[in-house]
C-alpha cells in the first residue's frame, strides 16, 4: 500500500515516471501476494496518476486516458465484492472526470452521478461536496 500512495504523492508533485514506477511495483507485489484490497487501492492511485497527468500535459499527445480508465475500471471491477464501497465512491468521479476531458460527456455524467449517490448514502459529505463542484465545472 505504501507504493501505492508514494505513487499518488509523486503524481502530486508531477513526478509521473517514478509514481508509475512506484505504483506498478505495488501492483507486482499485490498479485504476488494475492492482496486483492492492495491491488485495488494501487490501481485507483496508478488511475489518478494517469489522469492527473494528462490534465498537467501540455499537449492532448502527452495524456493517457486509456491506461487511466483501464487502471479505474480494474479497481472499479472487483471493489464491491471486497466491500470497498468507499473506494468505489473515489474511483466514479476520477473517471467521470477522465470522460470529460475526452468528450464522453453521457459516460461522465454517469459516474459523477453514481459518485454523488454514494457518497450520500455512505455520509461521505466531503467526497460528495467535491463531487458536486466538478459536476459544474
Amino acid at each position: 500500500m505504501a507504493r501505492a500512495q508514494r505513487a499518488w504523492c509523486l503524481a502530486e508533485r508531477g513526478e509521473f515516471r517514478e509514481g508509475t514506477e512506484s505504483g506498478e511495483e505495488g501492483v507486482r507485489l499485490a498479485e504476488t501476494f494475492d492482496h486483492p484490497f492492495t491491488l485495488l487501492s494501487t490501481c485507483a492511485f496508478l488511475a489518478y496518476l494517469h489522469r492527473v497527468k494528462g490534465d498537467l500535459a501540455s499537449s492532448p499527445a502527452c495524456a493517457d486516458p486509456e491506461v487511466a480508465a483501464a487502471h479505474y475500471l480494474q479497481a472499479m471491477g472487483t471493489a464491491p465484492d471486497l466491500g470497498m464501497r468507499p473506494l468505489l465512491a473515489h474511483c466514479h468521479p476520477g473517471l467521470g472526470i477522465l470522460y470529460r476531458s475526452t468528450g464522453k460527456t453521457p459516460q461522465a455524467q454517469e459516474h459523477m452521478g453514481a459518485a454523488i449517490a454514494m457518497c450520500r448514502e455512505m455520509d461521505m459529505r466531503v467526497w460528495m461536496e467535491k463531487t458536486e463542484v466538478e459536476v459544474r465545472a
